[in-house]
């Protein structure tokens, strides 16, 4: 979440767009609902523990990359001319190597 941009202007702005569209809610912010809280900064707490179910369980992997190494990876793809996507490398290092 871009926390300089998350006011709540721009909360107010976006739910105005939408609704100049047509589009109407029945759950949300400014309804309330079973699903709440609806700001992604106010679901932190939610995301890191899903994130952790989610490593735990295998289905996730963390990323040791460097950003330069990431942004090599992805110039090597586009010069094959290939769609730039994370190319897995992570994702079966061991224990030793990800020290």
């Amino acid at each position: 979440t871009d926390l300089a941009r998350s006011t709540r202007e721009s909360e107010e702005n976006i739910k105005a767009s939408l609704q100049w569209l047509g589009m109407n809610w029945d759950e949300g912010i400014d309804v309330g609902g079973d699903n709440g809280p609806y700001r992604q900064t106010e679901r932190l707490d939610l995301y890191k523990e899903v994130t952790q179910r989610l490593l735990d369980e295998g289905k996730a992997y963390e990323c040791y990359c460097t950003p330069e190494e990431l942004d090599a990876v992805r110039q090597e793809q586009m010069d094959r001319g290939e769609t730039p996507k994370y190319n897995g490398h992570c994702q079966h290092l061991d224990e030793e190597t990800k020290q």
